[in-house]
């Protein structure tokens, strides 16, 4: 069954939310108005938190990442023991590669991405890079792992 979210963020007329699937182990939140932006969260059973957001294409308009992540993290809070950052394209990998291209540390730029802050809002500000593959500037996945400091 399908709810709508009742208070999408203000000023943002292209973000109809409505929560498909909100459990003790997986929330999803999609746009009814842009179906390329959603949230979608997985907890397992060491309470990880693994998730997905989108919203393409990149126009400005949709329910932004922020809030959908603050809607998924209300979900299943307090709960949460760990944050996973599972990277293999978008913003997050984007970032680690411009600035591990830099000379930058992989942990430091993968404390820089959207995740990153989005965790920290949430208390999750402990970054430890769990695995990855490539070399800097050129990586091709990186698995992060956010934990309460």
């Amino acid at each position: 069954m399908t709810q709508r979210v009742m208070s999408p963020p203000e000023r943002i007329a292209t973000c109809d939310a409505e929560i498909q699937v909100a459990n003790d182990f997986e929330f999803q939140l999609r746009n009814r108005l842009k179906v390329g932006n959603f949230v979608w969260g997985i907890l397992d059973s060491a309470n990880e938190l693994a998730f997905w957001i989108r919203n393409l294409p990149k126009d400005g308009g949709g329910c932004p990442g922020w809030w959908m992540f603050d809607r998924m993290m209300e979900h299943f809070h307090p709960r949460i023991a760990a944050i996973q950052g599972n990277w293999n394209s978008g913003d997050n990998l984007d970032t680690v590669n411009a600035l591990t291209s830099l000379g930058i540390p992989l942990e430091t730029a993968a404390a820089q991405g959207p995740t990153a802050r989005y965790a920290t809002t949430h208390g999750f500000s402990k970054v430890s890079v769990v695995k990855s593959a490539g070399t800097p500037g050129a990586y091709s996945w990186v698995q992060v792992l956010f934990q309460r400091s």
